[in-house]
Order: structure tokens, then sequence, then C-alpha cells
């Protein structure tokens, strides 16, 4: 089975590396391990190459505040060459090539107990893992680090992770591919990462530290492995910290799954009642996509591997939605202030489920912003950072194109960008796959390039 390289979202690696919940919706780019080919890291029965010994050694110390700790596992940076005490990772830290996550700024480690939050200290001998060469598509050169605890290969014999199933409960330490027994081990729930995949690849989670916090209690978000773990206000196992951005303090709400069959954004499911909390939630599709790595061709760069899903939410107060969904279920939903909340907005790129929001009196073409509100069905589209922008109509895409087609001759739908282009040369963009907006048909091509030869 393989392991695609750059599947992760930087935007759950965050979820992971800092402890935090999600930043929900978006989609990340993937992660290029460095800007020349790399080499396949190697195992090595005797010694390692570098500063870490093959035994780590009896000792076990404690959690260090280390200078470069800010770099550690960020994931709005990597490191660009490997070596042990890097100046980029701020000397105290190496800079590792850690195969799936490609680099990344890591501190050494002889036990678990020297390690952030939310990581592991990898064994630094090749004889403490089960599969050394699962063990190095995955890891890399991570050994004798702090890094991740991978899960959600329960059930599949094919898996090199085992160690619980998406969602549900599995331990830190207990990787299927490190032997029993070689890591100390912690409970944690299994955060999805990549749910569908093509035929040849492997579907993971990462293991996240699970604590006492229940659901809807507050916890530790936006914080970084500088933080001692024992300050850490984690959630209970089966729910993960979400919040905003810069505010310490966020919120634990349990997983939804949006993939599940039957699934029903308008109900509630999952996300019903319980003794922690007294009232019914909807699950927030926060589901992403990434595109394969962009390969060399006779005629340039040009897409590569198939699109491989994560499929994850959070259940939260909102009223849940599907934008296309015979009837309205916004229609009498209406805010704690007594602000109708009448149309539905997407949350995620793949489908077109969402939460209910506040709609305006801005028609089809007219001029949009934070004030100006479109009316219900149309959705404001922005472009270059513009403070105004204009009225669209949504139409569907993919399995929703026969609920809601453009009306007006001459017009198509069209995918919305939903973020950056982090990669100009490889047909990569975030563009929303369930959903779009109508615009004008101007292709010479029969509909095969949507945007002037930039979409394959």
């Amino acid at each position: 089975m393989r392991l695609a390289s750059g599947l992760v979202s930087l935007a759950f690696v965050a979820t992971m590396g800092l402890g935090a919940g999600c930043s929900c919706g978006g989609t990340g780019s993937g992660n290029q391990q460095d800007a020349a080919a790399d080499s396949t890291p190697q195992f090595d029965a005797v010694h390692d190459q570098g500063p870490v010994p093959d035994d780590a050694g009896p000792t076990c110390g404690t959690f260090q505040d280390l200078s470069g700790c800010g770099f550690e596992l960020n994931p709005d940076f990597q490191c660009t060459v490997a070596k042990p005490n890097s100046d980029e990772c701020g000397d105290d830290l190496d800079c590792v090539d850690t195969g799936l996550f490609g680099l990344q700024c890591l501190r050494k480690c002889n036990c678990s107990a020297e390690c952030g939050f939310n990581t592991i200290c990898l064994p630094s001998k090749s004889t403490d893992y089960s599969d050394p060469n699962y063990a190095t598509q995955i890891i890399g050169n991570a050994k004798g680090h702090c890094f991740y605890s991978f899960c959600g290969g329960a059930g599949d014999d094919t898996s090199p992770f085992g160690n619980g199933n998406f969602f549900g409960a599995c331990q830190m330490g207990a990787d299927g591919f490190i032997k029993p027994g070689k890591v100390d081990t912690r409970p944690g729930t299994c955060f999805p990462m990549s749910t569908d995949v093509p035929e040849g690849y492997v579907a993971y989670g990462l293991c996240q530290q699970a604590g006492d916090q229940p659901r809807g209690g507050a916890c530790s978000f936006d914080t970084n492995q500088c933080t001692k773990p024992g300050t850490y206000d984690a959630c209970a196992v089966g729910t993960t910290c979400t919040g905003r951005q810069g505010n310490p303090v966020g919120t634990c709400a349990r997983l939804c799954d949006p993939n599940a069959t039957g699934f029903i954004p308008a109900v509630p499911g999952e996300c019903a009642a319980d003794s922690d909390v007294p009232h019914d939630q909807y699950c927030q599709d926060s589901s992403d996509y990434q595109w394969g790595d962009c390969v060399e061709s006779d005629g340039g760069v040009e897409y590569g591997n198939p699109t491989t899903y994560n499929y994850v939410g959070f259940c939260v107060d909102s009223q849940g939605c599907d934008l296309f969904a015979a009837a309205n279920n916004c229609a009498s939903v209406v805010s704690d202030g007594g602000v109708a909340l009448n149309g539905c907005e997407p949350t995620s790129p793949v489908n077109a489920y969402g939460l209910c929001g506040t709609t305006g009196s801005v028609g089809l073409g007219g001029t949009c912003n934070n004030t100006l509100l479109c009316a219900q069905g149309l959705v404001c589209i922005t472009k270059g950072g513009a403070a105004n922008g204009t009225c669209e109509q949504y139409c569907g895409l993919g399995p929703n194109a026969a609920k809601w087609p453009c009306t007006v001759n001459g017009e198509f739908c069209d995918r919305i960008l939903y973020g950056s282009d982090t990669n100009p040369q490889c047909w990569n963009d975030p563009w929303t796959l369930g959903y779009g907006i109508c615009k004008p048909d101007t292709r010479q091509d029969a509909g095969v390039q949507q945007d002037g030869a930039t979409d394959a």
C-alpha cells in the first residue's frame, strides 16, 4: 500500500501539532519535502548518521522550554536544510526529513515525557519497529525525536497504522508500525487526516491527546510546543478543541462524519443532545480534499495522482443545512437576537452542506460586502482581496448538477476558487467540487477548460 506525500492539510496539521482544534473550512496545499529530489530515508541496524545514537539510552528527562520550540511542528514554517541543532529551528532543534510531513523542526528525546502536547518520542532503534519500511515512508528520519502518533487502521490488516478508528478512541504511542511496549501510551482521539483515498493509498489519522474536558467544555487552543503539556486543558475522547486563531481558549466539540451513510445536515444525528450538552447540535461539514502531486510530461506540468478526500465535521449550535435541499430548512431559523437565518452557506469545498446564515436584499449582479448582503440563493464573490464583490447565483456541480442548474441560456456552472493558488504551474487550486456559480459560457473548447487554460 502506498503513502502519498503531500496529502497533509496544513489546517489539520495545526490542529495536531499545536494541541488546538480545527481552523474549520478552507483547504491546504500539499507539503513539498524540499526543493530538490528526495532520497529515501533508511533505517540502519547498527548506528544512525547524525546526532541521534542508535540507542536513546536508559535515561528519561522532563519537558524543557527550548529556545526554538516555537518552530517545532509549526504549520506556518518549514526548515529547508536537514541538519542537527539547526539555526533555522532556533539552534536547539533538529531540521529533520520526516517523510510524509516533509522537513520539520523537531526536538530530540529519550522518552515521551520530554515531548510536548500531542506528540510521542519515536524509538531511535530500527529494531523497535515492526515494519521499518512502512516506518520509513511515514516518519522518515524522525526516530529519536518527538513526533505525531498515527491511527485509523483498526480492522484493516493491510494498514500500517492500526490503533483505532476515525472519530473514536486511539492510544498515543500504539502505532501499528511500532512494536508494542516501545513507547509509553496514553488515551487519544483518532482525528481524520485522509479518509477517502485512491486504490493503492492508505487512509490515516493522527492520534490527538485526550483529556478530561467534556463536550462543550473549555480547552486550550492556538498554543504551541513551548507550553508545558501538563498545563493544557485537553478534550475528552471523541471530541476536539475548536476555536478562532489567536484565541488561547476554545470549546470541546464532538467529531462527526458528514460522509456517513444517510447523513442529513439538518438532522442532529451524531450531534444530538447528551449529558454534557443538553440541546441538539448539528454537524458542520469541514471536509477537505487534495489534488495529487504534479508530474512532468512532454506537454509540461500537469495533474498527477488522483484526488484524496478528508471527511470530517464538528458539532455546533448553528442549524445545519443542504444548499440544494428540496425544502429550505433555514426558512424559519432565527438567531438568539431574533435575526432571520434563512440562507444556507456551505462550509466545505467538497459538499454543498453548510450552516444557516443571514441574507440581505442585494440581487443578482449587485454590489455586496459585509453590510450589503446578497439575497437568498446568491453568494458574494470578491476578487483580489477587494472590499466589495458581486452577488452571483449558486448552482450545482458533480452529483448536484441536476439539483440546481443554471437557468439562463448561455450560462454554465463554474467552480469557485476556495483559496489561494500555491503553485501556478500545477492544476492544484482549491476549487469547489459540489457547487459553483452561474457564469456566461465564453469557453471556446466545448467546456474542456473552464478559465483560459488554467484548468485541465
